[in-house]
């Protein structure tokens, strides 16, 4: 059978830092907002509406959840492959890395934020990444993991620690920002020294 040949991964001119949540699918350190009303609405309703049929315990209620678990998995599956192919497409036009948070440490932690406790264990989350990492295979864009420690609390302008609240992060010294924007940035440059070959030498302290 014919195979399909993986391009060797480019070098990339920059890096584009994407931020995964629960609130928003995605954000790019562009500030471009992946979001889909559909993926939430479904993450909002089916776990309500299994724990309804799951008080009652019969036959028919277990067949009801199979279906279900199937429909949340579909309707999900939908959401990230549209919004992987955009990242990857995007990353290709603009001749960048795709650097993500590496997460594979998070259970280990003795103390994890409800939310980075929710992206690791929520399997549409972990399928969204794969679905990333492998389209941007597919296309030669490399995808850089970066240490997630204080994405989400450090400043992009200035490097201090803020205070995030839901969707807005504060500094004392720079004013306010997105919070998952600010978290893409800080995400995009701790990628930039791995990835890009300007930067992989001599620039980081």
């Amino acid at each position: 059978p014919l195979t399909e040949a993986i391009p060797e991964p480019s070098d990339p001119e920059g890096t584009l830092g994407v931020d995964l949540g629960r609130r928003r699918v995605a954000v790019d350190s562009d500030g471009k907002v992946y979001e889909a009303t559909e993926v939430n609405r479904v993450r909002e309703h089916y776990p309500k509406v299994r724990r309804s049929v799951q008080a009652r315990g019969t036959r028919a209620c277990h067949l009801l959840l199979k279906r279900l678990s199937g429909r949340e998995r579909k309707h999900a599956a939908h959401i990230n492959h549209v919004i992987s192919r955009r990242l990857v497409d995007k990353a290709t036009a603009t001749h960048q890395a795709i650097v993500l948070e590496d997460l594979e440490g998070i259970r280990q932690r003795t103390r994890v934020r409800q939310a980075d406790r929710y992206r690791h264990q929520s399997w549409s989350f972990y399928q969204l990444r794969q679905f990333i990492a492998y389209k941007a295979q597919m296309v030669g864009v490399p995808v850089v993991l970066v240490d997630p420690a204080y994405t989400s609390q450090r400043c992009h302008v200035c490097g201090a620690l803020g205070h995030r609240d839901a969707l807005i992060f504060s500094c004392t010294k720079c004013g306010v920002f997105d919070a998952d924007h600010n978290a893409a940035v800080n995400i995009a440059a701790l990628g930039a020294h791995v990835a890009v070959p300007e930067l992989r030498v001599g620039t980081l302290h």
